[in-house]
């Protein structure tokens, strides 16, 4: 494991971009309409009681990573299997987050410049940083944090002018269905991939509250989702919302005071860019160590060069541009199930049913020897 221990300030910082990052990804406007706002604030309550189970697991074994505790449940060859499976899992979210920022990057930007020059310089600045580990991820992140609510306020604000409440309505006018629907969504991506930066609590100080700290992460990065939200579709109304691909971006392009200040989507960009590689190297930290411990080297991060190489590969391999994997948004829900609530509540159920036994049979052992002595005496 990493000799420098991170600070519980810093994971949160961490799970909080992590969860901004998500707007790059995934459109803050689903199929709930005018009423996604609503579902965010749904999700955010039901991502608390996600943080509480990966809190109750790590709280089971405070000796152990996240990683460390399948194999201390399952054993150690089931174990390291489910460790493997979840390094596939981390890549594949790390692929479609990268793939999505590099072009991003080349439409909104840089649409003359050929992808390869922009992995070029991307991809060993997020290699660097993931071996440089997860404390350096931390810190950046904690630097990074109040710059995107500086930028998302700053936003919110010059587009009042701009705003129209009347798109809001009719509220709930969507259905329960869509809020359902929208809600589990959301739920899953971005809140539930917090799963993917439990890991950090491995090289965390062990006097911090995991519950506490991914609360903290939680509610920031859904506060920034929420006004977001509401700024997008005050600005653009929901059905123009779903017209765009980066819904963000063309919201705060509408903003403009006279000619003194123009061109606001730079701040929402350079806010996107930002979260979108922290987003990264949450992924890959989390692939490199799962990677790591299904090999049997623990807290290594050596295959972070691998991993970041492989999420560049599959996301070229899985999408053949931007809209086909816009499209394949809707599927990411049932793809993060089993990472997010199966595992982790199994691991959770078989882990107490195992202390409970431990416990027992400890007091049926200190019964037998109390009993022994006492005859002895006798």
């Amino acid at each position: 494991m990493e000799k420098r221990k991170t600070t519980g300030r810093k994971i949160s910082s961490v799970i909080a971009l992590q969860t901004i990052g998500s707007s790059l990804v995934i459109s803050s406007i689903g199929p709930a309409m005018q009423d996604s706002w609503i579902v965010v604030i749904i999700a955010v309550g039901l991502s608390i009681l996600l943080a509480w189970m990966y809190g109750a697991l790590l709280k089971l074994y405070p000796d152990r990573g996240f990683l460390q505790i399948f194999q201390e449940v399952f054993g150690n060859t089931a174990g390291k299997a489910i460790c493997g499976i979840y390094a596939a899992y981390a890549v594949f979210a790390g692929a479609q987050t990268f793939y999505i920022y590099n072009e991003f990057i080349k439409i909104v930007g840089l649409n003359e410049t050929p992808q390869v020059a922009i992995l070029m310089v991307s991809l060993p600045l997020i290699i660097w940083q993931v071996r440089s580990g997860p404390d350096n991820i931390g810190s950046c992140s904690k630097f990074l944090l109040p710059i995107a609510l500086i930028f998302v306020g700053l936003t919110f604000l010059l587009g009042i002018p701009f705003m129209d409440a009347d798109n809001l309505k009719p509220v709930l006018g969507s259905g329960p269905t869509a809020l359902v629907h929208g809600t589990f969504s959301t739920l899953v991506a971005p809140f539930g991939e917090t799963v993917l930066a439990v890991p950090f609590f491995g090289v965390a100080d062990r006097n911090i509250k995991p519950l506490r700290v991914m609360v903290k992460g939680i509610l920031i990065g859904g506060a920034v989702l929420l006004t977001a939200t509401l700024r997008n579709l005050m600005i653009l109304g929901a059905p123009t919302c779903r017209l765009f691909l980066f819904v963000s971006y063309d919201a705060v392009g509408i903003i403009s005071i006279g000619d003194f200040v123009s061109r606001i989507s730079v701040l929402i960009g350079i806010n996107l860019v930002l979260s979108g590689i922290v987003r990264i190297d949450v992924s890959l930290y989390a692939a490199s160590l799962s990677v790591s411990e299904a090999l049997g080297t623990r807290g290594s991060t050596r295959p972070a060069a691998c991993c970041g190489l492989l999420m560049v590969v599959l996301g070229y391999i899985l999408y053949n541009n931007m809209l086909s994997a816009v499209d394949f948004i809707p599927y990411i829900p049932a793809i993060g199930i089993p990472f997010q609530f199966i595992f982790p509540l199994i691991a959770l159920i078989t882990g107490r049913i195992k202390s409970t036994r431990r416990k027992k049979q400890a007091g049926n052992g200190a019964g037998e020897r109390q009993q022994c002595r006492e005859n002895t005496e006798n």
